[in-house]
């Protein structure tokens, strides 16, 4: 048989020294094969992902250009703030909060025991719009929580708050002084009071 060099080293061709020197040989082209595959994918996925997130970075400056879409993501957000304030009150401010924040605070006023966690956005949207539509309802007519809610904090409804004028029974102040004023008196009352419970 004849020789053959791997490595600088001398083998007989097909002997067991020879078969060992072989498969170690290819066991470190393999690994090296595989070590060059890994390297050109994760620099391929790199490239990939810079690609991407310059695509995105572009279609993010057309959208932000876009008058039609600009007006759109503006309306948007002056809907869900008046929406908001429909059940937090006139004077809340949602400035540098994210709309599903918003939304979660207004959910949250009606259900405290709300839990945003794990929920998606379309669920907490559709959480919300349920929530402004109860409020809207109970509030028509000047009355319902939101009414009451001021009563009981001594305010006035801002959007009521030319009809209050022109009736102070809508007027929680002056449902308050009426209050005290009978409450004061009630001492003068005792016999009427008795009349009528012995007529029951």
């Amino acid at each position: 048989m004849g020789m053959t060099r791997i490595d600088g080293i001398e083998y007989e061709i097909g002997s067991p020294a020879h078969l060992q020197a072989v498969e170690k040989r290819d066991a470190a082209k393999d690994k090296e094969i595989s070590a060059l595959t890994k390297d050109r994918d994760q620099e391929k996925a790199r490239a990939d992902a810079e690609e991407a997130r310059a695509d995105k970075a572009e279609e993010s400056l057309k959208d932000a250009t876009d008058p039609e879409k600009l007006e759109e993501l503006i309306s948007d957000r002056v809907t869900l703030h008046t929406d908001a304030k429909k059940v937090l009150g006139s004077d809340y401010d949602p400035s540098g909060k994210t709309p599903r924040e918003v939304m979660v605070e207004a959910i949250k006023k009606d259900s405290e025991d709300f839990d945003a966690e794990g929920r998606s956005d379309d669920y907490v949207s559709a959480y919300f719009a349920a929530t402004v539509k109860n409020h809207s309802r109970a509030d028509e007519g000047g009355n319902g929580l939101n009414a009451a809610r001021d009563a009981a904090s001594g305010g006035k409804r801002k959007d009521k708050q030319d009809s209050s004028d022109k009736d102070d029974r809508n007027d929680s102040d002056a449902a308050r002084k009426r209050m005290q004023e009978s409450n004061r008196d009630a001492w003068k009352r005792p016999l009427a009071f008795n009349k009528r419970a012995a007529q029951q």
